[in-house]
């Protein structure tokens, strides 16, 4: 007897529903700007990002338009990899919620704690224009206090070198110092406390850590001021693996990249 429709067919089709949603996915993956969460990663996919070219386009009317488009398009993900990263979306989702509840039940009667989720942050960092999305920003008025949490799922091995060295997570904390940046200049008068929350997939344990303001904004500047010099140089002059701002794990981040399909890196086995 023939089967009506697999589970594997339904998630597929579910992933590409949510996924791909013209909302949320095609301004991350066509707006020529540096994404937060790509923060500390290699300059030349920043460089594939960003990099734009002029095309004429025919309106509707006939006339013809120039417009700036960005020139490299990244491959779109497997459903294998876009299975990976629900479980990230959902543990955000559900934290958040249970956030949420907890501030309107301990809180209900108190108008200086409110809580921000998922809001959209634009910054400019040295040149370089940046987007991203916090997860939680939580504010209390009276005191003029604002925790910036940022969540993050791990597997045992990173949970433990996280634990070991939190600062060593370059790209998070380079994350981080972009939304508290961007926070301090939206509210200056208040002090900005940064959480970062790291959650064992495997274990369902929480490691979570202040982290100091001032550090993780200087961490982000730092990486900024070199990619905005990268970012006036050809491509082709940002030499895989031999560019001193080279992927730091090539053998996995290569692998992973969404422009690996047009990238000359010898570190790439997976097209």
């Amino acid at each position: 007897m023939s089967l009506i429709i697999t589970a594997e067919l339904a998630y597929q089709n579910y992933l590409e529903q949510v996924h791909y949603n013209p909302k949320e996915y095609e301004e991350k993956r066509d707006k020529p700007v540096h994404r937060a969460s790509s923060g500390g990663r290699c300059h030349r996919l920043q460089k594939y990002h960003v990099e734009t070219e002029k095309i004429e386009v025919t309106n509707d009317d006939g006339e013809i338009e120039i417009r700036e488009v960005k020139k490299h398009k990244p491959k779109k993900l497997t459903p294998e990899t876009m299975a990976v990263f629900r479980i990230g979306t959902v543990f955000h989702s559900e934290l958040q919620q249970g956030m949420n509840w907890l501030i309107n039940e301990k809180n209900k009667d108190n108008e200086n704690i409110t809580l921000e989720m998922e809001k959209k942050v634009s910054v400019n960092m040295s040149g370089c224009q940046i987007d991203g999305h916090f997860d939680i920003r939580l504010f209390d008025h009276k005191n003029k206090i604002i925790q910036i949490t940022d969540l993050k799922t791990m597997n045992p091995r990173q949970m433990s070198y996280f634990k070991k060295d939190p600062y060593s997570k370059k790209g998070y904390i380079i994350q981080v110092g972009v939304y508290a940046y961007a926070t301090k200049l939206e509210f200056p008068d208040y002090d900005i406390v940064i959480l970062l929350s790291a959650w064992d997939k495997d274990k369902g344990n929480f490691f979570e850590i202040e982290l100091d303001y001032n550090i993780c904004v200087m961490k982000a500047d730092n990486y900024y001021k070199e990619l905005s010099a990268s970012m006036k140089l050809e491509l082709d002059d940002l030499v895989p693996i031999q560019h001193p701002k080279s992927p730091i794990n090539p053998k996995w981040e290569c692998d992973y990249c969404q422009y690996n399909h047009i990238c000359p890196s010898p570190e790439i086995k997976k097209r």
